[in-house]
């Protein structure tokens, strides 16, 4: 044998001498290391030999200091022989060849110990087992193993079944069993040794295992199930037979019949629906039909109000775009049972077939669910949601909603109408026969509550006159939809805010400008402009879109009006208008104490009643003598009146018929020798 460095193996050192490695004569097999074996029971000893010479077998039960002759001459490899009655835990055998001894091998320590004693002390005779219960087995005895074996008979001990297999203590111990299926008025406990059987004993007297004529597998003891929820009730019968199922909900005192003459071959099956009233005293009874005084009754069980489920949107009717989010919303309102997943479904030809959209864990906190819709289109829409686990309990949509390509309508801008002095809101106009007419909305005094102030047919400029605004009080923020032929009002787009400019006098001459942001776009830069008049302004200074005031050292003293601008990115095309709106306008602020009414001509402009239907009365006090010329132009711009009157008719009076007129809103100029006067109405 030679050791040396793993790093260095110039560095080693091995044996001075040889040594001899012989294979042994013989090799045992068994006993195993540890064995334990019971005076006057066989002790089995297997081995290996190499020369197949005859063999002796010797024991010693002092370690090997004394041996005992077993058997001698052998030419098997195996040998049984009976354990004597000595009591060491230091056994050992030597196997040697017959006519040369010291050729020989020693196994392993065992132990001879005396034979173990085993008593069954229950049950013991008399008892009464039912089946399913657990029920307690007992033993004593003395030098038994770490594990006894458990049988039963049903027929006083003439054949035996494996029950079980118990831990033990050396002087006996208990265990608890569930007693197994079967019936007799002859049974018996058997325990014995695994391995060792011939060691045992028996239950001194038969007792009793009663087994009900059926046995109920479900429902079980406590279980819960939904009203209304199909229940599957099985059984086992020990012969094939034809049976009835009832159920009761008062715990066995009235029973209603649920079906009859099932016929169980052993095995047997009923599927039924919990009531509908609640009850936490249902009893199932199975009974053999031609004889119902043979019957089984099941656990008391329960069944709870099952929850309703139910869909809140869209449940009908609605008008959903396509390929965009949409928040699908419901209910389950009651208990639920366990754990919850609801199964998310939809349809598009009216529940003929069905898609699952998603899978999602109810926690009962949760009533929503984000649906990405379809890129398709359809009228025959359904939404259909189920409780995964209880299919019974559903809900869909009350009636199809609408999947629809939904044309893009925003605002470009909203700004004030120089003219009329009125906010003034355009749109984009895309093409799309789903609009039928597109829907002015504006917010009123509480935050993000929009109403309708205004419809414009499809076919008309994308450009709304608020009339009923005051730019000069406050800013005002707008929306813009459509309706279509059939009235359906369709999701609004983002809201655009007007500016709305306020002036202070600062010291001298000089004036402080503030407003209110444009909200709608991102801004660039705001534009100043100051002027004598409100018709000759002109731009003094531009400041960064972030901020929102300004302050003018060179006005000159006198009246001074103001505006505030800023250039639309979109630069709106309304779809009819000849010109592009390319940038929206503040209210114009004044130290002039009328403002914008400084036109006295066209402050003497009456024109009533306003909005008109078929009539409008137009009146313009003139002191000079003349024709005057008379022109209505729509808000696209068009000329619809060109007409020639009189100074003196103007003056007293004159009525126009606009019954022709389309509704909408109009600018009305009169061209007079006094100058020019303008005024707006509205055609209902």
């Amino acid at each position: 044998m030679r050791v040396s460095d793993v790093n260095n193996p110039a560095l080693s050192d091995e044996s001075d001498a040889a040594f001899t490695v012989t294979y042994p004569a013989y090799t045992f097999y068994t006993p195993y290391y540890g064995d334990v074996f019971y005076q006057g029971l066989p002790v089995n000893v297997q081995w290996n030999s190499l020369n197949g010479a005859p063999t002796d077998l010797e024991l010693s039960a002092d370690g090997g200091n004394t041996w005992q002759l077993i058997a001698t001459g052998l030419t098997v490899q195996s040998y049984t022989f009976t354990a004597p009655e000595v009591d060491s835990d230091n056994c050992v055998l030597k196997l040697s060849e017959t006519a040369n001894p010291e050729n020989n091998a020693i196994s392993y320590p065992f132990s001879i110990t005396p034979q173990p004693q085993i008593t069954v002390t229950s049950p013991n005779g008399g008892e009464v087992w039912n089946y399913q219960d657990l029920v307690t087995i007992s033993w004593t005895g003395s030098n038994l193993p770490d594990f006894v074996t458990v049988d039963y008979s049903l027929d006083n001990g003439l054949t035996w079944i494996n029950l079980w297999y118990s831990m033990s203590d050396p002087d006996g111990g208990t265990d608890q069993i569930s007693v197994p299926q079967a019936s007799s008025s002859l049974a018996k406990i058997r325990i014995s040794l695994p391995y060792h059987p011939s060691v045992y004993d028996e239950s001194d007297n038969v007792f009793t295992i009663v087994t009900p004529p059926f046995i109920i597998y479900s429902p079980q003891e406590n279980s819960r199930y939904y009203t209304g929820q199909p229940i599957e009730a099985s059984w086992y019968s020990f012969e094939p037979m034809e049976v009835d199922v009832a159920l009761s909900t008062d715990g066995g005192i009235t029973f209603e019949t649920i079906e009859t003459n099932i016929y169980s071959q052993y095995y047997g099956y009923s599927t039924f629906n919990a009531p509908a009233e609640a009850s936490a005293n249902c009893v199932l009874k199975v009974s053999k039909s031609s004889d119902p005084s043979i019957y089984t009754l099941s656990s008391v069980f329960q069944t709870v109000q099952a929850p309703v489920l139910s869909i809140v949107s869209p449940n009908g009717g609605e008008i959903i775009d396509n390929d965009s989010s949409y928040e699908i919303v419901f209910d389950y309102d009651g208990e639920t049972l366990y754990y919850t997943y609801l199964q998310i479904d939809f349809s598009n030809d009216n529940g003929q077939t069905w898609q699952v959209l998603d899978y999602i864990y109810y926690l009962g906190e949760q009533n929503s669910y984000t649906w990405q819709t379809p890129a398709s289109t359809s009228a025959q829409c359904l939404i259909r949601i189920t409780d995964y686990y209880y299919p019974f309990i559903t809900a869909t949509s009350a009636s199809p909603f609408r999947i629809e390509d939904f044309p893009e309508i925003q605002i470009c801008m909203v700004g004030v109408d120089t003219l009329s002095g009125k906010n003034m809101i355009a749109w984009n106009k895309p093409v799309s026969s789903l609009i039928s007419e597109y829907v002015v909305l504006k917010e009123g005094n509480q935050a993000n509550q929009y109403d309708e102030i205004a419809a414009v047919p499809a076919d008309e400029p994308a450009l709304f006159i608020d009339l009923s605004s005051n730019p000069r009080e406050k800013a005002t923020r707008y929306k813009i939809t459509f309706r279509d032929e059939e009235g359906n009002l369709y999701p609004a787009g983002d809201f655009h805010q007007t500016m709305h400019l306020t002036i202070s006098k600062g010291v001298g001459e000089s004036w402080n400008l503030i407003w209110s942001p444009y909200l709608g776009f991102d801004v660039e830069s705001y534009n100043i402009y100051r002027g004598a008049t409100p018709s000759e302004m002109e731009l003094i200074g531009t400041v960064s879109g972030n901020f929102t005031s300004y302050s003018d050292f060179n006005a000159l003293p006198g009246f001074v009006y103001y505006m505030v601008e800023v250039i639309n990115p979109n630069d709106c095309s309304t779809g009819e208008r000849s010109q592009r709106l390319s940038s929206s306008m503040s209210n114009i602020a004044t130290n002039y104490a009328v403002g914008m009414e400084d036109n006295l001509l066209s402050s003497s402009l009456m024109v009533y009643p306003n909005p008109a239907t078929e009539h409008l009365r137009i009146s313009l006090p003139s002191e000079k003598n003349g024709t005057s010329i008379l022109q209505i132009r729509n808000m696209a711009g068009s000329l619809v009146v060109d007409e020639q009157l009189s100074s003196t008719a103007l003056s007293s009076g004159t009525d126009l018929n606009v019954s022709a007129l389309r509704p909408g809103i109009y600018t009305l100029m009169v061209i007079s020798p006094e100058g020019t006067a303008t005024n707006r109405f509205v055609k209902k």
